[in-house]
């Protein structure tokens, strides 16, 4: 009688641990839902990116898309290399050299380097625009028919705060 009552004790006692366990585990599951469900995959036409559920996309000129939210926004621009061609860029150009252009074109003071993962090149300026200073993180990538020209932007007093969500975000871009 000793040995069933032991073994229906331990019989109990492992079923409480594997339910707490259990209950553990889908409460683990809850709050990375919680934190996943905080972000949005964009997904436009040659490109994607993870952004926070806050951004909108916006209407621009002279930008294929424009995201915002309350701090950052985002612009996309899709070169494609036939139009690159007339500035002697082509397919078989490398992101360097694409970067190059940018930087003349814009009159840039940095140069591009690659990123922490190298998945991308970036460079960092800031602009003076409407009485405010902007700080810009402008991301290139390669893709199979274009070179795509990401930017990134806050105010300058912001740079410190949103940094991080900038290069996280920068970090989930991939292009067709």
């Amino acid at each position: 009688m000793k040995k069933k009552t032991g073994l229906i004790l331990l019989l109990v006692v492992s079923l409480l641990i594997t339910g707490c366990s259990l209950f553990n585990a889908n409460e683990t599951k809850e709050e990375e839902k919680k934190e996943v469900s905080n972000e949005q995959v964009i997904k436009e036409e040659g490109y994607s990116i993870t952004f926070s559920k806050d951004f909108e996309k916006k209407e621009i000129d002279g930008f294929d898309t424009f995201y915002q939210n309350e701090k950052i926004g985002f612009t996309s621009l899709r070169e494609r290399f036939e139009t690159l061609a007339a500035i002697n860029i082509n397919k078989d150009s490398t992101l360097a050299e694409y970067g190059e252009k940018i930087i003349e074109a814009n009159k840039i003071l940095n140069t591009f380097k690659p990123s922490k993962d190298e998945s991308y090149m970036y460079t960092t300026y800031e602009k003076f625009i409407t009485n405010q200073t902007f700080y810009y993180y402008t991301v290139v990538k390669k893709g199979t028919d274009s070179f795509w020209l990401f930017n990134f932007f806050c105010r300058k007093s912001d740079k410190d705060q949103e940094l991080a969500n900038i290069e996280k975000y920068a970090a989930t871009l991939k292009v067709d």
